[in-house]
């Protein structure tokens, strides 16, 4: 992608691309590491910053949303 194209079309291009079927979760992977990878993706992902989102994992937890 060059510098003039947008967020938007780069979403589109990787859009296209075939997924891979060799692709899966590990299934020996560790429970700290699958407990990090959850707490990132409700606290925000690894964008949303270096610090968990303490209400967003707690409201998760509960169930309500």
């Amino acid at each position: 992608m060059g510098d003039g194209e947008s967020v938007e079309a780069g979403t589109r291009i990787l859009a296209s691309r075939p997924l891979r079927d060799d692709l899966a979760p590990d299934p020996n992977l560790p429970e700290d590491t699958r407990l990090w990878a959850a707490l990132q993706r409700v606290g925000g992902g690894t964008w949303g910053g270096c610090v968990y989102d303490t209400d967003a994992i707690v409201q998760a937890l509960s169930g309500q949303p």
